[in-house]
């Protein structure tokens, strides 16, 4: 990654920083989803120059194979909307307790679509905010009850036992 303090930010910046020449050459499917971050990224990294290849470019043209797509829409089972159900039942007194102590702007939205990284995210925030350890079982327990619940949703009963 290219942004923040990820590891190749701070090595351009300690190499910039020391007066010394370099080259930094690299290769990446996704630098960015859109115009903003991929010039952060340029930014941030001294990028000079840029080489975009698509499907269509003769030099990766040759390589692409002939591909048919489907898309298969899967109905959920009954079994797994009862078991969301049911977690969202036990989300929802750990998140009004989080939400009562005005933890963060991001627990205020929809405990249905709540997800393990916004809570990961909000429990940093917080700590580095206010030094304050005393709702970190909250916290830990609405992770692992989020991390669970999208294991469910996107694989399935048996990924989400394991």
């Amino acid at each position: 990654r290219a942004t923040g303090n990820h590891a190749n930010v701070v090595l351009v910046n300690l190499i910039d920083e020391a007066g010394a020449k370099f080259r930094l050459v690299g290769l990446s499917a996704t630098p960015g989803s859109g115009i903003k971050e991929i010039q952060n990224v340029v930014t941030t990294l001294r990028i000079s120059q840029i080489e975009v290849r698509t499907e269509d470019d003769p030099v990766v043209k040759q390589y692409i194979h002939n591909r048919e797509e489907e898309n298969i829409i899967v109905k959920q089972p009954d079994a797994i909307k009862i078991l969301d159900s049911k977690f969202s039942e036990l989300v929802v007194p750990i998140l009004e307790r989080l939400r009562e102590e005005n933890v963060s702007p991001q627990l205020q939205y929809n405990s249905a679509n709540l997800k393990p990284f916004t809570v990961l995210t909000a429990w940093k925030e917080y700590k580095e905010k206010t030094g304050d350890h005393r709702l970190d079982g909250h916290f830990d327990t609405l992770r692992g009850l989020t991390n669970i619940r999208q294991l469910l949703k996107e694989h399935g009963v048996i990924v989400a036992k394991t």
